[in-house]
């Protein structure tokens, strides 16, 4: 089956996918039944953080995991400051959560990957 590591990059991959899946779902029912009202420039700039930054992250992360995890983290943290902000609330629910797991498990195996580097040196 292969080593830890080559799993949780493994499930890393496949769950970002899942998650690109279950939000293109969300937008593919936005677009085929809109409710005549465009977002607004503050939604735009959400929506440009999560999900995209974080899931342009994502992607970076199956080649780059350090840069990928970090974009994805970065848009993830800028997106809930600028809900804070604009809202007074973070995002609430446990999708955000259940969406950006993949970035974590990006970061738990570059983490590994750079012990592992400085123990063979």
């Amino acid at each position: 089956m292969g080593s830890p590591l080559i799993v949780l990059q493994r499930v890393a991959r496949i769950w970002s996918l899942v998650s690109l899946g279950f939000v293109l779902l969300f937008f593919v029912g936005y677009v085929l039944t809109p409710s005549g009202v465009l977002p607004s420039l503050n939604e735009w700039s959400e929506f440009a953080l999560f999900p995209i930054g974080v899931f342009v992250g994502m992607f970076l992360a199956w080649k780059h995991e350090g840069i990928g995890s970090l974009v994805s983290i970065l848009s993830l943290l800028i997106f809930c400051f600028v809900e804070w902000s604009l809202k007074g609330r973070f995002p609430r629910g446990p999708f955000f959560a259940l969406l950006t797991v993949p970035t974590f498990l990006f970061l738990t195996c570059y983490i590994v990957r750079q012990f592992k580097k400085r123990e063979k040196a």
